[in-house]
């Protein structure tokens, strides 16, 4: 009973969104097509305004094992823009105690 009403649903959403698709892409059209004619200076063809110097679209990401996600930063670079150590054990003495205040203490009773 709910199939052919399944199919009218189905074929309704999809024809709408076809259209939704076509209106935007005939709009983008002419952007589009000026852009691969000439990528190294974009020029809005809207408005009458200088081109635009061409961007670097570079970027640089890690993969994280643990969390399965993508962060901007490598675990030491993340503990060195904070002013931690990057060894673990160096983390967990810090959050104590003053760990090179300590080992400059070592030092002078050595000497």
């Amino acid at each position: 009973q709910l199939t052919p009403l399944y199919n009218q649903f189905h074929f309704s959403f999809n024809f709408q969104a076809s259209q939704v698709y076509q209106k935007w892409y005939t709009q983008q059209l002419p952007l589009i097509a000026h852009v691969q004619s000439s990528p190294a200076t974009y020029e809005n063809p809207s408005t009458n305004t200088e081109p635009l110097p061409p961007v670097n679209y570079a970027s640089s990401a890690y993969f994280n094992k643990r969390t399965n996600k993508f962060q901007t930063m490598t675990s030491e670079q993340h503990w060195a823009s904070k002013g931690v150590p990057t060894d673990r054990e160096g983390r967990q003495m810090s959050a104590f105690f003053d760990v090179d205040a300590y080992e400059e203490r070592q030092r002078e009773i050595m000497k």
